[in-house]
């Protein structure tokens, strides 16, 4: 079985309390729908430090191939760390829309997501 291109999200957490875990967990999809596995921060429980999350954040980056950013990655500071701690490493550094562009997804697909 050939191995899976590990990616890492990047986005604005901090401030979107009511709308991050949606806009991670929809570009997850995306990714996963192109054979992607993904890292997704958005499900670390919320009530620890900053510098907890990014120490956790890096720690999955380095088990990563690639850093994708989701739009809102430029109002984030702890966004640009990670966007920095990726260009540290060499690893390739794409938008969300380069990756996995928008499209129309067929009902299957829908239910093969969800479930």
């Amino acid at each position: 079985m050939p191995k899976k291109t590990k990616v890492f999200i990047s986005g604005k957490i901090t401030g979107e309390e009511e709308t991050y875990k949606k806009k991670f967990e929809r570009a997850q999809h995306r990714l996963e729908a192109l054979g992607y596995l993904v890292m997704n921060p958005a499900v670390l429980p919320l009530g620890f430090e900053h510098q907890d999350y990014l120490d956790i954040c890096y720690t999955m980056m380095d088990a990563c191939h690639m850093i994708v950013l989701l739009p809102c990655c430029k109002d984030s500071k702890g966004s640009c760390m990670e966007q920095q701690y990726a260009k540290e490493l060499g690893m390739p550094i794409w938008t969300l829309d380069e990756l996995a562009p928008e499209r129309e997804w067929t009902a299957e697909e829908i239910l093969r997501q969800e479930g």
